[in-house]
């Protein structure tokens, strides 16, 4: 996703692109690796802001698919970055607005 729906874009002659988004974690997360990680997770707009949690998300590879499903979105973490707590904010990738 994060290469081929630029790719489709460009070669569409769009400029839309991949909508990042601040949001706030209503669960916390725990880190898995020292890398960027791309996380499933389900986005809510709430009370003027957008908001996180891994309900029903399994942790695993990028094969399970089932984690697409719903209002799916992509946690964005850093390899500098740790676990996050409730409240904290997160970078999130937008994928209801493609």
């Amino acid at each position: 996703m994060l290469y081929v729906i630029p790719l489709i874009h460009k070669m569409l002659e769009q400029k839309a692109g991949l909508e990042i988004i601040e949001a706030v974690l209503t669960q916390a997360f725990v880190k898995r690796a020292k890398k960027t990680e791309f996380s499933p997770c389900n986005l809510a707009f709430k009370d003027g802001k957008y908001e996180v949690d891994f309900a029903g998300k399994k942790v695993g590879t990028s094969a399970i698919l089932t984690n697409m499903l719903g209002h799916c979105a992509l946690v964005i973490t850093a390899e500098d970055s740790s676990s996050l707590e409730v409240g904290d904010k997160v970078k999130v990738l937008n994928l209801l607005k493609l």
